[in-house]
């Protein structure tokens, strides 16, 4: 359905034209994805992997930002675009040692 088409449904079935709001996804929903990344320095990945009230983000921006997360990937959206957060720590040195486990360490944790 395009634009005109959906236009006409609307009318149709009688909803005013200022009711309608239009939005380009996955576009829409990334730029919501990067303006919550960017005000919280959190990646959306990172997001998913935890509850929003350990991290200390209001309700309501953690459903906004699980909602946009979800239309983005619903449309198929570029995910290179978003988790940009850790990217910035990235260091590209090719001068560097691999820390590895020489002995099995035990933990205990009460």
């Amino acid at each position: 359905m395009n634009h005109s088409e959906f236009m006409n449904l609307m009318r149709e079935l009688d909803i005013p034209e200022e009711n309608i709001i239009e939005y380009n996804e996955p576009q829409h929903s990334l730029e919501i994805l990067q303006f919550f990344e960017e005000q919280y320095n959190l990646d959306s990945s990172d997001l998913l992997e935890s509850s929003g009230s350990y991290l200390r983000i209001p309700s309501n921006d953690y459903e906004d930002w699980l909602a946009a997360l979800e239309k983005f990937e619903e449309y198929h959206g570029d995910k290179s675009l978003i988790n940009t957060c850790k990217k910035d720590f990235i260091k590209n040195d090719s001068d560097y040692e691999e820390a590895e486990f020489t002995e099995p360490a035990s933990f205990f944790v009460q």
